[in-house]
């Protein structure tokens, strides 16, 4: 196989048009594209990066001002230093000095971005899959590797606005090139599974439990003040064996009623133990609160104890659904159930017939040639008709043009959705089935260029197999609501990067398609 020679002066563009012709060649070709075409972009990541580096000296300040104000304890002393208030001290009035080059530029910031929409880098196997790829070290130019934990940190410094500026800028290259008009929209929805083990009542009440216990031990290596108690040790043992036992229960005649005698225990023991363990908190909650300790240590506890408190909540909400569904036979509703461990904003997801889905629900809008113009994920499993007009809204902010067509499936119909189009100037809608035929009438229901929308509304289908199987978004990486839109965003990014290149390549071999404005 031949091997590429890099000459030393060349910069990261000429670089990666050295590299083998692959999809993520192509991908990171398009993003430092991007880049070039509005330096706004990489302008925006390097705002990221300072902020956060100003974080970190804030941090390093505080601790040191902590450091020299402390006094040393003695028993007959109280604490004279009060514990800093980050909140009173405003970051961005730092400045930044000259030191040590940063480990990552924002070019390849940018890169990192998008090559976590295509491969999850806060996965290992996403991690390997980057360090070994030609064209990342083409990008490094002989600059170290990044450890992991270095392009985790680097890739959750990135923000929420900087994804927007990416997501409307990339639009905007698109527009600027003639690939998309964005006078088509289509919206749909998809599940997409969380990165969180299937949910039963028994394993998250005593995985709550198990969690305060431990979050409680863990503070005071922190503020010193102690906590243990082997009554509570003892019960959490045995809530294990209860929940094991519920979990080996085979299907035969008769586990029912075992079944129902098991989680009668566990529910007892789990009550017990979660009153022992308020009680143990409230009376450590003083002291733990006003110890003088070291700033960063202080957040760090602060966030234990936000914690707790929520694991409390979510202990006796999965508790009390317990009792309710297994104990006293009666259908609890999604809003009363707690439904994972490790993403406190997991949902169960149902669409349809399908299986259902305990992650997220996001929407998704897709242009005439195929790019994804507009996003939207919220937390819970929103009604799809309650979410058309907000991506109308999105899609005319990212695009600058209100869609001449707007084409849904039917579980967008409604009234309200149709008079809210029409009130935006969009010309023709298509809302496909029965309910959608009811409320737009047989007239507009049977135009042609409503036959003509309905006839392609699969390929909104189409877009979401290569979105989820292309781009790895079966299931999200990251955890919690804001971890899961930076997932979304990412792979979103990466995929109309491709889109692009590959409208590109299409489009100067086939004729143009007549606007929907002429079939109209």
């Amino acid at each position: 196989m031949a091997q590429r020679t890099l000459l030393p002066g060349m910069d990261r563009f000429n670089r990666v048009l050295c590299c083998r012709e692959t999809f993520l060649t192509q991908i990171i070709r398009e993003a430092l594209s991007l880049g070039r075409f509005d330096p706004s972009v990489t302008a925006s990541l390097g705002a990221d990066i300072d902020r956060a580096a100003k974080e970190a000296k804030k941090t390093r300040l505080m601790d040191e001002l902590w450091r020299e104000a402390a006094l040393p304890r003695f028993p007959s002393f109280e604490d004279t230093f009060e514990p800093a208030d980050f909140d009173s001290v405003d970051a961005e009035t730092f400045t930044l000095e000259t030191g040590r080059a940063r480990a990552i530029s924002t070019e390849v910031l940018l890169v990192m971005v998008v090559v976590d929409g295509v491969y999850s880098l806060t996965s290992l196997e996403g991690y390997e899959r980057l360090v070994g790829s030609e064209v990342f070290q083409a990008v490094l130019g002989g600059r170290r590797t990044p450890a992991r934990s270095t392009v985790a940190k680097y890739l959750g410094l990135v923000s929420a606005e900087s994804h927007a500026l990416l997501h409307r800028t990339l639009l905007r290259m698109v527009r600027a090139e003639g690939l998309d008009t964005f006078e088509e929209l289509t919206v749909d929805s998809t599940a997409i599974a969380a990165n969180t083990a299937w949910p039963t009542e028994s394993a998250l009440i005593v995985g709550f439990l198990n969690r305060i216990h431990r979050l409680l031990e863990r503070q005071a290596k922190y503020t010193q003040v102690a906590y243990s108690s082997k009554l509570v040790e003892r019960w959490l043992k045995e809530l294990a064996r209860l929940h094991r036992s519920i979990n080996l229960l085979p299907s035969r005649p008769g586990s029912v009623a075992k079944r129902r005698k098991l989680y009668g225990k566990l529910l007892t023991v789990a009550d017990k133990t979660r009153k022992k363990l308020e009680h143990l908190f409230a009376t450590r909650w003083e002291e733990i609160t006003s110890c003088c300790i070291r700033p960063t240590f202080r957040l760090r506890v602060d966030r234990m104890l936000e914690q707790i408190e929520a694991d409390f909540a979510e202990a006796a909400k999965a508790a009390e659904a317990a009792r309710r569904r297994v104990l006293q036979d009666e259908c609890v509703a999604a809003s009363g159930k707690t439904f994972s461990l490790a993403d406190p904003d997991a949902y169960m997801i149902l669409k349809g017939q399908r299986d259902p889905v305990v992650g997220y629900k996001p929407q998704l809008g897709r242009s005439g040639n195929g790019f994804i113009s507009c996003l939207e994920l919220l937390r819970g499993n929103p009604a799809d008709s309650e979410r058309l007009a907000p991506m109308l809204a999105a899609h005319i902010e990212a695009t600058g043009t209100c869609p001449a067509a707007v084409s849904t499936d039917d579980g967008y119909s409604s009234a309200a959705n149709l008079d809210a189009l029409c009130t935006a100037g969009v010309e023709v809608i298509s809302f496909s089935g029965a309910k959608g035929r009811k409320v737009l009438g047989d007239e507009l229901y049977e135009l042609d260029a409503s036959i003509l929308l309905r006839s392609e509304r699969s390929a909104v289908e189409s877009l979401i197999f290569t979105f989820k199987h292309k781009f790895g978004m079966r299931r999200f990486c990251r955890r919690g609501l804001a971890g899961a839109r930076k997932d979304l965003s990412a792979a979103v990014l990466a995929y109309n990067l491709w889109r692009t290149a590959f409208v590109r390549k299409a489009k100067g071999r086939e004729p143009d398609d007549p606007p929907i404005r002429a079939v109209a």
